[in-house]
């Protein structure tokens, strides 16, 4: 598998034996210096406030119909030519989603998977600036109905849950760890309730869809924990990052001593571990998908939403972590409520 930047435009059905499935990221400090996808990415360092939309099921409309197909139909270009098929990805979704590539590519050996992770923000705006993507997984339903209220998403569909985790080096990561005593030299945080106790806390951008629902649990926290507990901790943070990876690697790094990411994230690193959030105080993400306007082949789309969406898939994320969408199995073990504003767009 290789990890590349792609700097190609179109993907007409290509001659020849499918390529092996590519895997690709956009680094945030690309934002100013790189062009991916064929369109810059300077745009994506400009931030916006997520907040409730009203308009959300109205959106809904035109929201991606039902298929439980999850192969591509025999009659469609798909079965006469090789595909290339684009995924746009939020960065949490990068383990789970590489594994329903390998499954889905297993049932339609003529498509080829190339998926795309970065920040749900950065990928959206690619999209709005003319990036080709077939299929965008979004950690944030406001990013889906935005290309929605545009034109460049034909519809949306919810398919997994996730929460909150505060995470912690290990104690073999912590330095002068037989005191139990982080990096920083203060005591290593062992409950929510401590972690006005540390030094450097990392959290997500405003516009960050970890970031978002972070924010949205501490003002929860405030009624439990009290102001001046959540004023600690905000005062605490040393860097706000553009997507939930780069957050996970200041931990890992020894440059933060805690930090706000979602449970899936924390059950991918061995240099890590999870501090629980109260379930009266923490909140659900919820994933979105859908089929972008400009797909090169909405059936092949389509069919991978459906993968996704079908118990196999569900059975792929919940090994990764994730909950489905009841709440019954992967991360959410205590899932308290969504922030408000992240379950109008339905099927």
């Amino acid at each position: 598998m290789r990890i590349e930047r792609e700097a190609t435009s179109d993907h007409p059905p290509f001659e020849g034996p499918a390529p092996d499935r590519q895997r690709f990221r956009l680094r945030p400090h690309e934002c100013s210096t790189w062009r991916v996808l064929g369109v810059g990415l300077f745009g994506a360092c400009v931030g916006f406030a997520l907040g409730t939309v009203g308009t959300v099921g109205t959106v809904a409309t035109a929201a991606l119909k039902e298929s439980t197909d999850t192969r591509v139909a025999r009659d469609s270009d798909v079965e006469r030519a090789n595909v290339m098929l684009t995924v746009f990805a939020a960065s949490s979704l990068a383990e789970a989603f590489d594994d329903l590539a390998r499954d889905f590519e297993t049932s339609n050996p003529n498509v080829v998977v190339r998926n795309v992770f970065a920040g749900s923000q950065i990928l959206r705006l690619q999209i709005e600036q003319g990036a080709n993507a077939d299929v965008f997984a979004s950690a944030h339903e406001e990013h889906l109905e935005r290309l929605m209220r545009a034109g460049a998403l034909k519809g949306a569909r919810p398919f997994a849950e996730n929460e909150l985790v505060v995470i912690v080096p290990t104690a073999r990561e912590r330095l002068g760890g037989l005191g139990g005593t982080g990096r920083s030299g203060r005591p290593a945080v062992r409950s929510f309730e401590e972690l006005n106790q540390v030094d450097r806390i990392v959290i997500g951008s405003e516009n960050v869809p970890a970031g978002v629902y972070a924010r949205a649990m501490l003002s929860r926290a405030e009624a439990y924990l009290g102001p001046a507990f959540v004023h600690d901790v905000r005062s605490h943070v040393v860097s706000q990052e553009s997507n939930v990876r780069l957050i996970r690697a200041k931990v890992e790094l020894g440059e933060a001593d805690a930090a706000f990411v979602y449970r899936t994230d924390a059950l991918g690193s061995s240099k890590v571990e999870a501090i629980e959030i109260p379930p009266e105080i923490n909140v659900r993400a919820r994933y979105f998908m859908g089929v972008t306007a400009r797909a090169k082949s909405t059936a092949a789309a389509e069919a991978f939403v459906a993968h996704v969406l079908s118990p196999e898939g569900q059975g792929v994320l919940a090994r990764r972590g994730f909950a489905s969408l009841d709440g019954t199995a992967g991360a959410n073990r205590a899932a308290g409520p969504r922030p408000e504003g992240t379950g109008g767009i339905r099927p």
